[in-house]
């Protein structure tokens, strides 16, 4: 196993951040060592609708496709960047330079990290378990999956094999 560290953050839509409530709609994840940058967006509107009612679809569905292209325009400039160029040490550094911290309604969690040997597959995993089961099965079910995707992770970085 070539374990290499990584880190992610969400973006949520926070409608109202008196109140604190949000919704993940997206995750960055960042491998500096094999400069892997990935950005995966909720295009689901159920789920915020859910939460806080009555919204615009296709705003949101604009939105979210708007923050993927500058994603996409930045992991070109990651992949293509000069050699001598710092890379930054978390996704939340690269996050807030897509999605600024603002009064607006888009926010991003405190990042997170780990090892992995396959950052893609890593990006895919997270997502799948802290985004595109939400909503499905309520979130107690959400939550109990997410615990033990985070055990089944510790448990195999202490123990590789």
């Amino acid at each position: 196993m070539n374990a290499r560290d990584y880190s992610y953050c969400f973006l949520r839509y926070c409608q109202d951040r008196e109140a604190g409530e949000f919704a993940n709609i997206g995750v960055l994840f960042w491998c500096p060592q094999d400069c892997f940058l990935g950005f995966r967006g909720s295009h689901r509107f159920a789920r915020l609708t859910h939460f806080f009612g009555d919204l615009d679809r296709d705003g949101y569905r604009l939105l979210v496709a708007h923050v993927e292209r500058r994603f996409d325009q930045m992991v070109e400039d990651v992949v293509n960047g000069l050699p001598l160029d710092s890379l930054p040490a978390s996704a939340r550094e690269l996050a807030t330079k897509v999605v600024p911290e603002d009064d607006g309604a888009l926010i991003w969690s405190p990042a997170r990290g780990g090892i992995t040997d396959d950052p893609a597959a890593e990006l895919k995993l997270v997502y799948a378990c802290r985004l595109s089961r939400a909503g499905k099965g309520g979130h107690l079910a959400t939550a109990e999956a997410g615990h033990a995707w985070g055990f089944a992770r510790l448990l195999h970085a202490a123990y590789p094999g």
